[in-house]
């Protein structure tokens, strides 16, 4: 009978991982009708498939037993192939038996292998969230370290802010003695000082000294005046004010209300005639102009010194028509060319109580149009100050009112980076006054609306064609043809939202945005930094924060002020003591 044959399923190779390299099985042997082995070779070690093999196997039996084979007849043939068929299946099952041992074999030992490797994983895991743990410890320890040393710090900008402010009082009461003394000694002459002068020069010789402040210097259109005062200054005059007394008278006054009411009744006739558009919008522009002044004088005076608005969205609402009046009349050129009588004011940095004192004694009769100087201002008027929001309404109202009278130049604090900087100026950056007065939304639309003016501000002015009044310094020179006042009164200058140096810019424009940058950012050289200087007078400005900024030396203001028939350079930039200071010979004030 055939023997039954159970079939083994064997598993997925894939899922057991890679199989060892198979052994070498053993040859077998295979009992004959005789009762003699005869050796069968392995499955894998014969070539011929499994009919073929049977029929060797019969043979390789027929002939060991080819003795007897005569004898039995074919009943014993039979019987031999009934035998050689069945050693053949107990063979190939022995061979599958085997595999199935082999593949649990190494289903085991993969199985022990995934298990060492999630231990390995379960005791990386655990160590990471340890270390995350503590990491996360030590940072609230750092935090909490972090927020004592700010408390601290805090506390004690309080208490110097406090000696500060005490520090002010006294000297504000220092300086109101000595201006009583003053006016007692010399009277006031229509002005007030805060802090002691020199000589002022007049006509062909010295005149009285005269009480003005030396926040400002009169540039008169007579020669001998400046020439006067260069002869008798030296480096070391701290303050020196040129100043012609007799200013003239203005011709003519009418009250604001009349102005007012004419202009009010003209907006409300509707049979206007085309042509007089121009001069209402323009009329337009001065109610603007002269009602926000109005209103932050009075406003200054009636809180004591300082401002509470009420109503902060008006307030941004004036200030953003005040900008947009202006871009509609924004025409000064990069280079302005004055003529004298002419004030000069420096850095003004939020200060509007200065601002409104010096305005109030300055201005005649109380309003721009009937003031016979022109007022130029050298830049810086946002930052570091308590008011700088009101300061560029107040300034922005004037040069609105009096445009061909109010001159407004550009300066460092005037570029976005830089009254933008928040880390750098903290709550006295103009970019938080605009948030802190109106809130983020309002206070952005002013904040980027007031820059956009700066941005179209002028660089530099000439008076006279012999003074020349810049906010930072002159332009660098690199030998060859000057050709600096040249660019410099080009039209097509470029009003750059940045001064710093572009990787993208070509090199015309290049050019012209070093200029831009030498203009509001460069510094007199100190006499120690003048042997460091190069050949042209330029070197590298230590003191500032970028290292494109100059400073410029004895030779460099020579060889401008000489090839362009300058006789001395106002600018601001930097603070003194007194006020106003004469250095290099008397040729940089």
């Amino acid at each position: 009978p055939t023997p039954s044959i159970s079939c083994v399923s064997t598993p997925d190779p894939i899922a057991l991982g890679p199989a060892p390299e198979p052994k070498e099985p053993k040859a077998r042997t295979s009992p004959t009708p005789s009762g003699r082995a005869t050796t069968v070779p392995p499955s894998h070690m014969s070539q011929q498939p499994p009919k073929e093999y049977y029929n060797a196997l019969v043979q390789a039996v027929d002939e060991s037993e080819q003795g007897n084979s005569k004898s039995s007849g074919a009943s014993t043939k039979h019987s031999t192939h009934e035998l050689a068929e069945r050693s053949y299946l107990q063979l190939q099952m022995e061979e599958i038996q085997e595999q199935r041992e082999e593949l649990v074999r190494v289903r085991d030992m993969w199985l022990k292998e995934q298990q060492v490797h999630r231990k390995a994983l379960e005791d990386e895991r655990s160590r990471a969230d340890h270390e995350i743990l503590q990491q996360r410890e030590e940072l609230a320890k750092e935090r909490r370290r972090f927020a004592a040393e700010m408390e601290l710090q805090r506390q004690e900008l309080v208490k110097e802010r406090s000696q500060c402010q005490s520090d002010i009082l006294a000297q504000r009461k220092m300086m109101e003695e000595h201006r009583r003394k003053c006016e007692a000694r010399y009277g006031t002459m229509g002005m007030g000082v805060e802090r002691p002068l020199l000589t002022a020069f007049g006509g062909a010789g010295p005149a009285h000294p005269v009480l003005l402040s030396p926040y400002f210097l009169r540039i008169d259109h007579e020669g001998p005046k400046f020439e006067a005062l260069l002869q008798t200054t030296t480096d070391s005059a701290d303050a020196t004010l040129l100043i012609d007394p007799s200013d003239d008278a203005a011709m003519s006054v009418t009250t604001q209300q009349v102005m007012r009411d004419q202009i009010r009744n003209a907006q409300n006739d509707e049979n206007m005639p085309r042509e007089w558009a121009n001069f209402h919008s323009a009329s337009k522009r001065e109610v603007l102009a002269q009602h926000v002044m109005d209103y932050l004088a009075q406003e200054f005076v009636s809180n004591g010194g300082a401002f509470n608005h009420e109503n902060t969205a008006e307030v941004a609402e004036k200030l953003l028509e005040l900008c947009e009046q202006l871009k509609q009349t924004l025409a000064d050129p990069v280079l302005l060319r004055l003529t004298s009588p002419m004030y000069v004011m420096g850095d003004v940095h939020g200060n509007f109580e200065d601002l409104l004192y010096f305005m109030r004694n300055l201005v005649q009769f109380g309003h721009l149009q009937y003031t016979s100087c022109k007022f130029l201002f050298l830049g810086d008027y946002v930052d570091r100050g308590d008011w700088s929001l009101e300061v560029v309404a107040y300034v922005f109202a004037m040069k609105l009112l009096s445009p061909h009278s109010v001159f407004l130049l550009r300066g460092n604090h005037e570029l976005h980076e830089v009254n933008g900087d928040v880390d750098n100026y903290g709550d006295t950056s103009f970019k938080s006054k605009c948030m802190e007065l109106l809130g983020d939304e309002l206070g952005e639309d002013v904040w980027v609306a007031v820059n956009f003016v700066f941005q179209h501000l002028p660089l530099a002015a000439v008076v006279d064609e012999r003074v020349f009044c810049v906010h930072g310094g002159i332009p660098r020179y690199r030998g060859g043809p000057d050709n600096r006042m040249a660019l410099l009164s080009d039209p097509e200058f470029p009003r750059f939202n940045s001064v710093m140096s572009q990787p993208t810019d070509n090199e015309e424009r290049a050019r012209f945005r070093e200029m831009a940058l030498d203009l509001v950012w460069s510094d007199p050289a100190l006499a120690e930094e003048e042997p460091t200087l190069d050949q042209w007078g330029f070197g590298p400005n230590v003191g500032r924060d970028s290292e494109d900024i100059l400073i410029y030396g004895e030779k460099a203001i020579d060889q401008f002020l000489r090839e362009h028939k300058f006789d001395v350079i106002i600018r601001a930039h930097e603070a003194k003591q007194a006020g106003v200071r004469l250095c290099k010979g008397g040729r940089v004030l």
